[in-house]
């Protein structure tokens, strides 16, 4: 006949198999602090993503409306005292079609960069499913699609207003002339700009990754060594 107690072994394994409350409380808050350093990489991810997709259909749009961008103008002119119509026009076709190419290249470029991210998002958002803390993970969701929210309105708006400005620069007929004008007063001045002295072991500038098109450039003038061509490149 089984005694009441036959089971007590198995019991008393059960027992001491379990982790001391201080252990379960230690690994609880190590997988919580790991999925907070999961998300803080995640919504970085996810806003690169937004940014690229901001980027490609941006620039396809300008495409369609057969407009370059400020930033992507070529803004390249001969010195010839006398630029007639009918050069200009031919001049400003020609380099808008190298825009237009090199909007393509910008294109396929954001793309790929997409389409990485893309796998890397899956990615961690497999190892946060594995982390098995649906309640932390759905509180971070929450708070992650109400930042991605907003910083989608801002880049809306600010390909907005970069896009309602370049179109005015077409409707008004002045995609170059505001870079000629420069380039006559360059021309005609008598004052130069010189070249500020640059400490040793300092760094004159910095240039920006140029695949980020959400980021403004700053203006800039350049001379060509050949006297017969002058190059202005003015990016906002």
């Amino acid at each position: 006949m089984a005694s009441f107690d036959d089971n007590r072994d198995t019991l008393a394994a059960e027992l001491f198999s379990r982790k001391p409350l201080a252990a379960r409380t230690t690994d609880s808050t190590t997988a919580k602090e790991g999925l907070r350093q999961k998300f803080i990489k995640l919504e970085r991810l996810r806003k690169q993503e937004l940014a690229r997709w901001w980027d490609i259909t941006t620039l396809k749009r300008y495409l369609e409306l057969k407009q370059v961008p400020r930033g992507l103008r070529v803004i390249i002119f001969p010195s010839f005292e006398d630029l007639d119509p009918d050069l200009l026009g031919e001049w400003e076709h020609l380099i808008s079609s190298t825009s237009f190419s090199m909007i393509n290249i910008l294109i396929k470029h954001a793309d790929r960069k997409r389409t990485k991210l893309l796998q890397d998002i899956a990615s961690l958002e497999e190892e946060i499913k594995n982390l098995n803390l649906p309640e932390a993970t759905d509180k971070n969701h929450t708070i992650m699609r109400e930042i991605l929210t907003g910083y989608q309105l801002y880049i809306k708006d600010k390909k907005m207003r970069k896009l309602i400005r370049d179109d005015n620069d077409y409707s008004n007929g002045r995609i170059y002339t505001f870079a000629r004008k420069f380039d006559q007063f360059n021309k005609d001045s008598s004052i130069r700009p010189t070249k500020p002295n640059t400490p040793a072991g300092s760094t004159a500038g910095s240039l920006s990754d140029i695949s980020n098109l959400s980021s403004d450039c700053s203006e800039s003038l350049t001379e060509g060594s050949s006297a017969s061509i002058k190059t202005i490149k003015v990016c906002t």
